[in-house]
């Protein structure tokens, strides 16, 4: 009997040590100031969400100048070039390989268009064709550019005064002696154009301004 009770006794204090135990440990915790584990959570909560927003304003703004680039290259256009002969209708004036851009829109609707895959050059060749002469262009990197002025009558002239049906004469009066002629075909060179007239029984029967290329 006297063993049971001593158990008992054991037993009992035991678990008052335990108890004892686990109420230090809970008051150890609670000993931990919560405004400090509060302010700790704010403070890093808040550098993370400034970190993040100027990470995402840099990346923004980056986007923005990305963006800006990719907009002025395509919407910047190539100066006027108006290089070798040259040719004026309508108070338009043209030359070769010049960027279509300057052109076309100014010519208007075109009364025909035509357009193939090019043999010369990389894309489309396209033919537009206006009262008296047909445009021809070229493609390169997107864009195109004027390759060759043909005129189809006599409505029309070069600015030196030069159409379908002048004297052959009057043709060399305007543009020299500096030509190459084979067959009738009279080919002045100038920059990177070629201008010619194809003169039968002393008239000049075609006109034709083409681009020149390596």
């Amino acid at each position: 009997m006297k063993k049971n009770r001593y158990a008992k006794l054991l037993l009992g204090f035991i678990g008052i040590v335990s108890l004892v135990g686990c109420s230090n440990l809970s008051s150890e915790k609670k000993e931990i100031p919560e405004s400090t584990t509060v302010s700790q959570i704010t403070e890093t909560t808040i550098f993370e969400t400034e970190t993040t927003s100027e990470s995402k304003i840099q990346e923004n703004n980056e986007t923005s100048e990305s963006m800006g680039a990719i907009i002025e290259i395509e919407t910047t256009v190539p100066p006027k070039l108006l290089q070798g002969y040259l040719f004026e209708v309508d108070g338009v004036l043209m030359g070769m390989h010049e960027d279509a851009v300057h052109v076309l829109p100014a010519l208007g609707d075109a009364d025909n268009y035509y357009e193939t895959p090019s043999c010369a050059f990389l894309g489309m060749d396209r033919q537009y064709t206006y009262s008296g002469y047909m445009i021809t262009t070229y493609e390169e990197n997107g864009r195109e550019y004027l390759y060759d002025i043909y005129f189809l009558d006599e409505t029309i002239s070069t600015p030196e005064g030069i159409r379908i049906g002048s004297k052959e004469e009057e043709m060399i009066a305007a543009y020299g002696e500096g030509y190459i002629e084979d067959f009738g075909m009279y080919t002045y060179v100038k920059e990177q154009s070629k201008l010619q007239f194809l003169v039968v029984d002393g008239i000049v029967t075609s006109i034709d301004y083409t681009a020149l290329t390596n």
